[in-house]
């Protein structure tokens, strides 16, 4: 059997500060003097609680915050989906999209969108934005001031249908930290 000394110890506690001296001892021991050897037997062995606690804090807050995130966007996309980009020829639907998929396509390939909705246009197909939940109606190949007023109002009230239901969101969770809102409101006075 190898002689411990203090100076294996001390070299074993050097990279394993959260040990004992005991412990250290003990592992050389129980490694015939190796302190590498030491070193990983004690660390092997070692569980630190704290880091149980906050690995199961976060597993929960993770778990909890990506649930609430999917029934967020599952709500998002319900909603955005209200709005549908639908292409007519001699009345018949040739393409019904949601607005959502319409302006992915756009900022994804804009001057492929361009030369489509010119083609459509063209070609004599009729190009509409539908609102299904007021069912207006809006046919972009003939666009005047009332219906860009019409456009604009479908937008806006689609917008501010998904705003609430974010903000109902956050009403109803009562752990929320967030102070947006709070300080758009202080700007807001400081500005009058």
């Amino acid at each position: 059997m190898t002689t411990i000394s203090i100076e294996k110890v001390d070299a074993v506690l050097e990279r394993v500060p959260f040990a004992t001296y005991k412990e250290a001892k003990e592992a050389l021991e129980k490694t015939n003097g190796d302190v590498l050897e030491a070193i990983i037997l004690i660390e092997e062995a070692h569980v630190d609680p704290c880091v149980d606690e906050r690995f199961e804090y976060f597993d929960e807050k993770i778990s909890h915050e990506g649930e609430k995130l999917k029934e967020q966007l599952t709500e998002l996309i319900i909603k955005s989906n209200v709005i549908r980009v639908k292409v007519e020829k001699e009345g018949k639907i040739i393409l019904n999209l949601p607005l959502t998929v319409g302006v992915i396509g756009v900022a994804a390939m804009p001057l492929f969108a361009l030369f489509g909705l010119s083609a459509a246009v063209l070609a004599k197909y009729s190009v509409k934005i539908v609102d299904e939940k007021s069912t207006d109606e809006v046919d972009l190949g003939t666009l005047n001031n009332e219906k860009i007023e019409i456009l604009k109002e479908m937008f806006v009230n689609s917008f501010n249908d998904i705003k609430s239901g974010f903000k109902t969101e956050k009403a109803d969770d009562e752990t929320s930290s967030d102070i947006t809102e709070e300080l758009i409101d202080e700007d807001r006075k400081d500005e009058k």
